[in-house]
């Protein structure tokens, strides 16, 4: 039989700012992707385009030359760039 211990104070809050993160990353994605138009989609971004890491990571997951079942969802262009934040901490 598995026992499971009630949140602590510290894990609740821990899963709220989880949440919250992953909100405002989905929400950040969901706007870069809206702003790459069908034009540029699998071109070298120019001197005019965004050249930030979110930018570059959609402007390559949305390119034509990927295939679908290549290509990364929502949830996981979060987790590279969150795991590429802190990577280039190091």
């Amino acid at each position: 039989m598995i026992f499971f211990q009630p949140l602590s104070k510290r894990d609740k809050l821990i899963a709220q700012a989880k949440a919250t993160m992953s909100r405002i990353g989905l929400d950040l994605v969901r706007d870069c992707k809206s702003s790459v138009s069908a034009n540029t989609i699998g071109k070298t971004p120019s001197g005019t385009q965004a050249r930030d890491l979110l930018s570059l990571l959609i402007h390559a997951n949305m390119s034509i030359e990927l295939p679908e079942t290549q290509q990364l969802s929502d949830e996981d262009v979060v987790a590279r760039t969150n795991f590429l934040h802190e990577y280039s901490k190091v």
